[in-house]
């Protein structure tokens, strides 16, 4: 009788916890612009394979005022706000920012009629200011400086790796002493970290593999990038490892309570 007494109290507790499970799981992804909720009417944001969130094109134009142009034949849509003009086309990772060509790491999809667009590549290159919340599902976006051309924010050029030197993800990354001290010496490093506030791990990895793809093959990138994500948090170790690629070579590594070491070498 005792054990049937027991089994039936692990069942209700287990019953009573499934629609707290089932609701966490369910949350759908919210997008704030200026402190006010948007809401869309027919098509839904969604994450990609890439980790990178895709919204209807329309929303771009309706909520951060910019005019959007669709191009059928090319399959391109541009979307133009001030000074600032990008033209990303379906199924590319390169897209035009006022004439200059540029890498991310995902495209734009056309699914059900609907064109979609990565809202962080989109809203960051019109001037906009993007951070995601991931315990609610949500991303932040700051329209105050829309308008202001990327120069005025910049890119740097670090041995052929185009990068934002301060990214919203917050992922550190620095130029090497390769250029001047010789090919012993690294190219770029880069650090993902645990406890910068409002950094996202998600999107610091996200962010590190579009700067490894620019250069490096995309076997050693899978490789590199799946190490990485063996460490989700600062208290494990993570041990010193290379991945030698066609060109490059990529040390990883970590102390225990410390941040993500990842750095580029010319083979």
């Amino acid at each position: 009788m005792k054990r049937i007494s027991i089994l039936l109290m692990a069942l209700l507790i287990c019953a009573a916890a499934m629609p707290v499970i089932t609701t966490a799981a369910a949350l759908p992804i919210r997008i704030v612009v200026n402190g006010d909720p948007v809401k869309l009417p027919d098509a839904q944001p969604f994450t990609d394979a890439n980790n990178r969130l895709q919204v209807p094109i329309r929303f771009v134009s309706e909520a951060l005022g910019a005019k959007v142009g669709w191009n059928n034949k090319a399959r391109a849509a541009t979307v133009a706000i001030g000074k600032n003009e990008i033209t990303l086309t379906a199924g590319k990772k390169i897209y035009i920012l006022n004439g200059k060509s540029m890498q991310m790491d995902t495209e734009v999809l056309l699914l059900h009629d609907r064109t979609f667009v990565p809202i962080r590549f989109v809203s960051e290159a019109l001037g906009a200011t993007v951070n995601w919340d991931g315990k609610v599902n949500t991303v932040y976006i700051d329209t105050s400086k829309i308008g202001q051309t990327p120069a005025d924010t910049g890119t740097v050029d670090y041995y052929g790796f185009v990068l934002d030197p301060h990214p919203s993800s917050k992922l550190i990354v620095n130029k090497g002493s390769y250029g001047t001290l010789g090919k012993d010496y690294a190219l770029i490093s880069m650090r993902i970290v645990f406890n910068t506030k409002d950094a996202s791990y998600e999107e610091q990895c996200a962010d590190a593999e579009s700067i490894l793809q620019q250069k490096v093959d995309q076997d050693t990138v899978t490789a590199v990038m799946s190490y990485v994500k063996t460490k989700t948090t600062a208290e494990p170790e993570l041990a010193h490892k290379e991945f030698a690629g066609t060109d490059y070579v990529i040390a990883v590594g970590s102390q225990q309570l410390n941040d993500i070491s990842i750095t580029v070498y010319k083979k």
